[in-house]
């Protein structure tokens, strides 16, 4: 979905992308992202307002205020994971309350790289020291070595 298919949405552009690639779903932080369901999409207005926007009513609502990119909705679509000035938030879709979400432990914001928000709860793909790349499953709190030194493990 294009920023511009929105009314009133702008791009929220992150290191590394380009208009072309914005809202291409791939980056962490998105600014459009589909709910769930895809009956709908949440957007970020400039410079930190989430908004939800119902294509059957043409019409959108304001959710919360403090997140600056999208990152995923939970499975069933009464949440929104997403990165703040602070760090990440988690936005309940109801009422539009925001509260922090912890990282795990050692783990910090900069490095994280990817994020999945599936039935089994979040997985975190991060980025550290020497390219190495590790999935952290936070339900569970395994973490599993992807990659490191350019090389799938």
């Amino acid at each position: 979905m294009a920023c511009n298919a929105i009314p009133g949405a702008a791009p929220v552009l992150l290191a590394g992308q380009s208009p072309s690639n914005a809202d291409a779903g791939s980056s962490l932080g998105a600014s459009v992202l589909p709910t769930p369901d895809s009956r709908g999409a949440a957007y970020v207005l400039v410079p930190d307002s989430v908004r939800l926007y119902d294509p059957v009513a043409r019409a959108s609502r304001p959710l919360t205020r403090g997140c600056i990119g999208l990152i995923a909705f939970s499975p069933d679509g009464q949440q929104l994971l997403c990165r703040g000035n602070g760090g990440l938030f988690i936005a309940t879709v109801a009422d539009g309350s925001l509260s922090a979400y912890a990282l795990p432990a050692g783990r910090s914001n900069s490095s994280l790289n990817r994020v999945r928000w599936g039935a089994g709860g979040v997985q975190l793909i991060f980025t550290g020291a020497f390219s190495t790349t590790e999935l952290v499953d936070v339900t569970s709190g395994a973490t599993r070595v992807l990659m490191t030194s350019g090389q799938l493990v």
